[in-house]
């Protein structure tokens, strides 16, 4: 007579509930995964944003110190303009008096229209001086 037996039952394999449990774990890592991606995404969206507004204060900045190094630009003036469609550029010219030469200092503060991932917080500022005749 043979008898067929049977492997313990602990052995015999994975049950569902194991299974299940692994493609939890599994849909939990994935998802936190593509959660890094998205961050990551909107950081360097947000970074590409600011190395923009920084090369057209920088540029306005230079601008303005050359006008007034040349006596073109407004002394003493605040000027606001907008720079494509997502940032306010405000031009602050402060005369500040010394022996014979004026010197101005000059801000130039870009403020982001409100958006998604850009706040008004997320404002930059460029300053700088000249000595100027």
């Amino acid at each position: 007579m043979t008898s067929d037996t049977l492997p313990p039952r602990g052995r015999a394999g994975f049950t569902l509930i194991e299974v299940l449990v692994a493609m939890v774990i599994l849909a939990v890592g994935l998802l936190a995964l593509e959660a890094l991606g998205i961050g990551a995404a909107r950081m360097v969206n947000r970074a590409r944003l600011q190395s923009s507004w920084a090369a057209v204060a920088t540029d306005t900045l230079e601008r303005t110190l050359s006008r007034l190094r040349q006596g073109q630009a407004l002394k003493g003036k605040t000027a606001h303009a907008v720079a494509g469609d997502s940032v306010y550029l405000r031009v602050d010219t402060t005369e500040i008096g010394d022996s014979g030469m004026n010197r101005y200092d000059v801000k130039v503060t870009v403020v982001p229209k409100t958006r998604k991932l850009i706040s008004k917080s997320d404002s930059l500022r460029v300053v700088g001086s000249v000595l100027a005749p």
